[in-house]
């Protein structure tokens, strides 16, 4: 198995204009550095990104640097997986998830584009 695989933490300006430009299933997780499920949802978010990554683009928004993103999305809790297509929200789901949970949420996100 090869490295995880870095998840960009994207600015507002940089998630707007990739949301706007998608062209394939996007994922964003609403996190904070002081989340320990968080951490947690990160590192696993980072081996399945290795398994997704030709089917989907996986980004981090920092709440707390974000804070108009989390308002925008009515973000509650984190983590918060938010999915997107053709710019527009299509799934979430919050709170700590195990593993299993992580990879049926971004197989379900593929499966409305196509199966990895």
């Amino acid at each position: 198995m090869s490295d995880p695989i870095s998840i960009p933490i994207l600015t507002p300006k940089q998630f707007r204009s990739l949301l706007a430009n998608q062209t394939h299933a996007l994922v964003a997780e609403f996190w904070a550095a002081w989340c320990a499920p968080c951490r947690r949802t990160a590192q696993e978010l980072q081996i399945l990104a290795q398994e997704f990554g030709e089917h989907l683009t996986l980004v981090r928004i920092d709440i707390d640097a974000a804070p108009e993103l989390t308002e925008q999305y009515g973000v509650a809790s984190v983590p918060t997986l938010l999915a997107f297509m053709n710019g527009q929200e299509t799934n979430r789901v919050s709170g700590a998830l195990r593993p299993d949970e992580l990879r049926a949420f971004l197989v379900g996100v593929c499966d409305r584009t196509e199966t990895p």
